[in-house]
């Protein structure tokens, strides 16, 4: 009989969370914890922040937590048109060369009229905006301005 004690190393462990081809298990529990406060992405590791699946879960929750992401998610449309969504002012986080996308600017727009300060104002009224998003724009604007 043998009796060889084993141990398990860290190594081991992350290899038996991530399971044999599923989903990463650790991805999972990350996504869980900023489902439910997507401001906890502050206390993920960096690899953590810079996994798309759980970003997007974060900024759906909290559009602000796009802060905490990888400066690459930073730059992906997707996962700023989800924080917008949530919160205009989460804006704010997104990269320079995507927060001036008019596709980004009118859901910051939609979600929150005021987010307009955070906008570079040559692109909000840049002749290559489709009309129909111009007028949209302007509408928010007016009711800003004019509430009632």
């Amino acid at each position: 009989m043998n009796t060889k004690k084993t141990s398990t190393t860290a190594c081991e462990i992350t290899l038996k969370l991530k399971g044999e081809g599923g989903p990463n298990r650790l991805d999972a529990l990350a996504i869980k914890r900023v489902q439910q406060d997507g401001l906890s992405l502050k206390f993920e590791t960096k690899s953590i922040r810079a996994t798309k699946a759980v970003v997007l879960a974060a900024v759906k929750e909290n559009g602000k937590s796009l802060e905490f992401a990888s400066d690459e998610l930073k730059e992906d449309g997707a996962v700023v048109l989800a924080a917008v969504n949530q919160n205009g002012w989460a804006l704010s986080f997104a990269h320079e060369c995507i927060k001036n996308k008019p596709d980004i600017m009118m859901a910051a727009l939609r979600q929150n009229g005021r987010s307009v300060v955070l906008m570079d104002k040559a692109m909000v009224w840049d002749s290559s905006t489709d009309q129909a998003d111009f007028q949209e724009a302007l509408d928010v604007l007016r009711a800003l301005a004019w509430p009632g």
